[in-house]
């Protein structure tokens, strides 16, 4: 399972040797890194959306993780309620 941790200026997921850092600490870059963790830790969510439970780089995780920041950020703009 990844490890999340915050180092004052940004959420990191660690995965073994890869480490990805979401820069901004707002909801729009959580939304994104929450999904690029389940992409990274869980089998099952790989499989059901590509047919593999191995990790490697598909467009379809590039596709919903880059979607899950901008309709965060579309949200906000429409109810200015993350700000």
């Amino acid at each position: 399972m990844p490890a999340w941790s915050r180092d004052g200026r940004a959420i990191v997921i660690k995965l073994g040797k890869t480490t990805f850092r979401a820069a901004r600490l707002d909801d729009a870059w959580l939304a994104w890194a929450n999904c690029k963790a389940a992409w990274l830790g869980e089998a099952e969510h790989r499989k059901a959306m590509t047919g593999s439970s191995k990790t490697a780089f598909t467009s379809k995780e590039e596709l919903e993780v880059w979607r899950n920041l901008a309709t965060a950020y579309d949200f906000n703009e429409k109810t200015s309620r993350w700000r």
